[in-house]
């Protein structure tokens, strides 16, 4: 019986895991799990810069045929109201001109922090923020920007190369979403500001209806005042002659 005992336990002892293996083993699965949940991750952020490519196309489209009514004259970033100062964004001309309020999701990337209803809509006078911001003094001005006007879409000479619209997410004033300039945007010394520090790249939709990631380098002024090259074109086309 001492014998049969002994085998067994030689058997038993054979074929347990020792405290190492055990560990190891723990240890490829850990690693394993942080692999597969970076990789979900990461399908989920292609994801969301694939809908924030695809709400620029839709509001592409919202601007042709705004423009093809309003003889090819963008809307302003921001107009106020003569008669009750109350003012009207942007976003608002495209979605009242299209007939269908759903479009306001457009306005609104996945992919941006969340923003307090009160700041998403303001009524009755339409939508404040959004996720997109306007180029203000490169086509669309606001109409306190005196001696501006919004730019003739079929006076641009390269549309190709003029940013319209760019994937912002202002954390301090989210309601200046309206409308940008590259000094709001990346400021005097290059830094990011206002465009969304977790991004490597923003997506922009450029005058001739194409979406395209851009870089901060790429949105740097050429001359470090007033962009009056592409992408921003400012002054080119909305001031006053």
């Amino acid at each position: 019986m001492r014998g049969y005992s002994g085998v067994c336990k030689a058997e038993q002892s054979a074929d347990a895991f020792t405290l190492v293996e055990v560990l190891i083993t723990l240890t490829i699965v850990a690693i394993l799990i942080v692999l597969s949940i970076g990789g979900l991750q990461g399908m989920a952020a292609q994801g969301r810069a694939a809908k924030c490519m695809g709400n620029l196309r839709q509001i592409s489209l919202l601007m042709t045929d705004y423009l093809a009514d309003h003889n090819s004259v963008y809307p302003y970033a921001a107009w106020r109201s003569t008669t009750n100062d109350n003012y009207t964004f942007w976003p608002s001309y495209l979605v009242n001109h299209s007939g269908d309020t759903n479009n306001y999701a457009l306005f609104r990337c996945p992919g941006a922090s969340d923003i307090p209803l009160a700041l998403q809509t303001l009524q009755p006078h339409g939508m404040a923020y959004t996720s997109y911001g306007i180029n203000r003094y490169g086509v669309s001005p606001s109409v306190i920007d005196m001696g501006y006007h919004p730019a003739f879409n079929t006076r641009i000479d390269e549309p190709s190369k003029l940013m319209l619209l760019l994937e912002t997410d202002h954390d301090l004033q989210p309601w200046d979403g309206w409308y940008w300039t590259h000094y709001s945007l990346v400021g005097r010394d290059g830094a990011w500001n206002t465009v969304r520090k977790r991004h490597r790249t923003v997506n922009a939709l450029f005058c001739d209806g194409h979406v395209s990631p851009m870089s901060r380098k790429d949105l740097l002024p050429t001359n470090g005042a007033a962009a009056a090259g592409f992408p921003w074109a400012e002054n080119k086309y909305t001031l006053d002659q």
